[in-house]
């Protein structure tokens, strides 16, 4: 959950990622904002980055975080408003959100 968190927040914009950290639950809410620098945001990667970085922070292969950032997508989910998840993912490359929204297996 904390490796989905801040790669997501660090790929957004400073507004669309206080907006995102306003839909989540309070604890959610502290570990999204755990050691984050707004000052350098958004931090540019690509799909492959994205990857990379989520496997580093997760400490997971690289060949698992398509499944694992994809079912936790889906948990996320659940605690946003309607539409307000995509919104934000909109704001990513396509590589990233396809990553972040493929079907959890």
């Amino acid at each position: 959950m904390r490796a989905w968190l801040h790669t997501f927040r660090d790929r957004l914009t400073v507004d669309v990622a206080a907006h995102v950290a306003a839909q989540l639950p309070e604890l959610l809410r502290g570990v999204y904002y755990d050691g984050w620098n707004p000052s350098a945001v958004p931090i540019k990667y690509d799909r492959d980055g994205y990857v990379n970085r989520f496997a580093q922070e997760a400490k997971i292969a690289p060949e698992d975080v398509p499944r694992t950032a994809a079912a936790v997508t889906s948990v996320v989910r659940e605690h946003f408003s309607p539409g307000a998840l995509e919104s934000a993912v909109e704001q990513l490359p396509h590589g990233i959100r396809d990553v972040l929204l493929q079907p959890a297996a």
